[in-house]
């Protein structure tokens, strides 16, 4: 699984690469990883959501 160092407000975060595109394991500003990626999966779509936003404001 790829991961890429992040930022979300100055918080160090992970973005990785779930099934759909390119995901922002975000929950309550708690950056996920390991085995806690399969309870993350439950929020895909917020965690889309973050993902679309953080691009817009990365580029």
């Amino acid at each position: 699984m790829e991961t890429v160092k992040g930022h979300l407000h100055g918080t160090p975060c992970r973005f990785v690469n779930l099934r759909v595109g390119l995901m922002a394991v975000i929950f309550c500003g708690h950056c996920w990883n390991g085995s806690e990626l399969e309870f993350a999966q439950e929020y895909t779509l917020y965690i889309w959501n973050c993902a679309v936003y953080l691009h817009t404001l990365t580029g």
